[in-house]
């Protein structure tokens, strides 16, 4: 271990045969299953988008695929991840140690759900894009009592967009809406 910063970060050299945070200690198979599947996905849902992706979505996906890459050849080649990153408060508090491909994974996973908070929810997008639907269905469930308990409310639109509402009459509430491009 060699201290760059006293009491605070060293360079400490761990061979990491589980995942991050000590998680699966002897689980350096499965987190190379994980690693290649989670690659793989990244790969597809790029090449599966119509157009450029937004920027901050593209750097979201790659710090991500890029972590998953790096630490699946350190699996592959050497059968365990190389950690050396060691951040501490004195000998009171240690962060586990971690490597770079940990923090590009972290900081995307985050920048991902950051992206994805705030994207517009299927009545804003709609009402944003101006979309003029092409089909429309309108589903209504009667209760016992005859009547109205829940109306499900479905479009597509030339855009490719599908938009689903389920709502409780007499309530303006919505229960839930789904967007899928």
């Amino acid at each position: 271990s060699k201290s760059l910063v006293p009491g605070f970060f060293s360079l400490t050299y761990v061979n990491n045969t589980g995942g991050a945070f000590g998680i699966l200690p002897a689980g350096t198979q499965l987190l190379a299953v994980a690693a290649f599947i989670a690659a793989v996905g990244i790969v597809a849902y790029t090449l599966r988008m119509p157009r450029r992706l937004p920027a901050q979505l593209a750097i979201a996906l790659a710090l991500p695929l890029g972590g998953a890459v790096g630490n699946l050849l350190d699996r592959v080649r050497l059968h365990y991840v190389v950690d050396f990153l060691d951040v501490h408060i004195g000998s009171h508090y240690a962060w586990p140690v971690f490597n770079i491909a940990d923090s590009a994974i972290c900081v995307g996973v985050a920048l991902l759900a950051l992206y994805f908070w705030r994207q517009p929810t299927g009545d804003e997008l709609v009402a944003k894009q101006r979309l003029v639907p092409v089909v429309v269905a309108r589903l209504e469930f009667q209760g016992a009592g005859g009547n109205v308990d829940l109306v499900v409310e479905a479009a597509q639109y030339s855009s490719g967009l599908q938009f689903a509402i389920a709502t409780v009459p007499g309530f303006r509430r919505q229960l839930g809406a789904t967007a899928i491009a």
